[in-house]
């Protein structure tokens, strides 16, 4: 049998490829920590709950907004800077850069959550391929040298250098939330409406982030949408059958031509986690609402 002391010297031990370990706590194989627990986060954290009861799930968040309903959910809340060092054995990154130019560096801090025995997902942008022309990218696609890409493309070199994988994914949506919601709200969008957005619904989003968290993968760039893209026109569209926007007009799209976009081809991310989307497209999605 082993002694105390030995067992202490075998948990300090880091994985090979891990980040930093701030502290060690014993605790379940199941914890997770979500970080930036919004919209996609939350959901996260509820169907991680759904298949793991007994789990210790702790949400951080940039503000207490969503407090209350994430501890009427069953999990553990904290706030972004607050003194803690807990380290677990999975963690999602899901925060938003927004504006902020120090992102990379969040996303490194961040890391150090991850004792590296379990999963560590970043939700990336399919946003940072270069393809803009209406063709088809996968996971190894060549990337864009933008200044936005340019960030997002360094919090991912961070995350893959720890040994965590990089999931990016499509335009997000609910019924009441994404693109389509800001465009019927107004008479003009100074875009183009052929313009090809691939999408995902934020249920499938988490549901793929977790799947893809259990597949512990390592350092591997992943990607997720549901592979039916649509023009803004044809968004547009289909979010005028949802009952949410009976007696809405479509606006008009004031540009005559623009960029293409891309198709996502996510065949080979979807074998690999073992997943599917729930909502096969937004056009049905839409229908139904």
């Amino acid at each position: 049998m082993l002694s105390a002391t030995a067992l202490v010297c075998m948990a300090a031990v880091r994985p090979a490829g891990a980040a930093p370990r701030a502290s060690i706590r014993m605790g379940s194989p199941n914890d997770l920590l979500i970080i930036g627990t919004g919209t996609l986060g939350t959901l996260a954290a509820r169907q991680w709950l759904d298949a793991y009861p007994d789990a210790r799930v702790v949400g951080e968040t940039r503000s207490t907004k969503r407090h209350d309903e994430l501890r009427a959910a069953g999990v553990e809340v904290r706030t972004k800077g607050s003194a803690q060092s807990d380290v677990f054995p999975n963690v999602l990154i899901c925060f938003s850069p927004g504006v902020n130019l120090d992102f990379p560096a969040e996303v490194r801090g961040a890391l150090e959550m991850w004792n590296g025995s379990g999963g560590c997902v970043f939700t990336s942008s399919g946003g940072v391929f270069a393809e803009d022309d209406g063709g088809v990218v996968s996971e190894d696609s060549p990337t864009s040298d933008s200044e936005r890409s340019a960030r997002m493309l360094a919090a991912e070199r961070f995350v893959l250098e720890a040994g965590a994988s990089v999931l990016r994914l499509a335009g997000l949506y609910t019924d009441e939330r994404g693109a389509h919601n800001f465009w019927l709200s107004q008479e003009k969008v100074d875009q183009w409406g052929g313009g090809l957005i691939n999408l995902l619904h934020y249920e499938d989003a988490a549901s793929g982030s977790l799947a893809a968290l259990k597949a512990k993968l390592g350092p591997r760039v992943l990607l997720l949408g549901d592979d039916v893209p649509l023009t803004r026109s044809q968004i547009v569209d289909a979010a005028l059958k949802s009952s949410l926007y009976a007696g809405m007009k479509a606006p008009i799209f004031t540009k005559d031509s623009g960029a293409m976009g891309k198709r996502y081809d996510t065949a080979l991310t979807r074998s690999l986690i073992d997943w599917e989307p729930k909502y096969p497209d937004f056009d049905a999605f839409m229908t139904r609402t």
